[in-house]
């Protein structure tokens, strides 16, 4: 996939050491997007509904890209983060 160095990456993921290696890799590919980061599902639907801390941050902004993590505590992709996502948004992930 070619993504245009000004679109957001949305990366929910609660290891630090795997949003790490996250990013080096995307570094070692030359991808230079801007990453936010969620650490878990709550937080990323917070994110993307532009509610809770979000709701006022003046430099909110849609993702284009979404990267999940299958298995994070709380609301995780397999307990229903995809499902809400998959049916209100466009973004691809």
């Amino acid at each position: 996939m070619n993504i245009e160095n000004s679109q957001l990456i949305l990366l929910v993921e609660d290891s630090d050491e795997d949003f790490e290696a996250t990013t080096r890799a995307f570094q070692k590919t030359r991808l230079l997007n801007p990453i936010k980061r969620c650490v878990n599902g709550d937080e990323a639907l917070d994110y993307l509904h532009h509610r809770g801390k979000y709701k006022d941050d003046p430099a909110w902004k849609r993702p284009d890209f979404i990267l999940l993590d299958l298995n994070m505590p709380g609301t995780d992709a397999r307990d229903g983060l995809y499902i809400p996502i998959w049916h209100s948004s466009p973004i691809p992930f």
